[in-house]
């Protein structure tokens, strides 16, 4: 139930932060306000996943890390399967760079942190 929790809370924050780019700037078409919003729920949903493999990490709990892996598998889905043929050259390049840093933090933190604790078990 607590999956299903965050499942639903990441969809509400993801709606919030598109309709909270509809509102922001009024003046500017639908669509571009629709791929900026678009641009940051790929990078919120990298950010997500990233705090999950982390705190998984440091505390040595498998179901947050293998949840931090799933969201940036999710994350990556949705850049090549939504952003990438729906968005702009601007807001698709943005999609990648904000999910591409992601996972470059998320690589360096599971290299860093699992060998502390393989050196801790052993």
């Amino acid at each position: 139930s607590a999956w299903g929790a965050g499942v639903l809370a990441v969809y509400g924050l993801s709606l919030g932060i598109l309709e909270l780019y509809e509102r922001l700037a009024p003046g500017v078409s639908v669509t571009t306000n629709f791929q900026r919003g678009h641009t940051n729920v790929s990078a919120l949903w990298g950010l997500l996943g990233l705090t999950l493999l982390y705190v998984g990490l440091r505390r040595d709990l498998r179901a947050l890390r293998l949840g931090g892996f799933a969201l940036f598998g999710v994350s990556l889905g949705k850049i090549f399967l939504y952003d990438l043929p729906n968005l702009s050259a601007v807001t698709r390049a943005l999609s990648f760079l904000a999910v591409g840093a992601v996972l470059l933090a998320g690589a360096f933190f599971y290299q860093r942190l699992k060998t502390q604790l393989t050196d801790r078990a052993a």
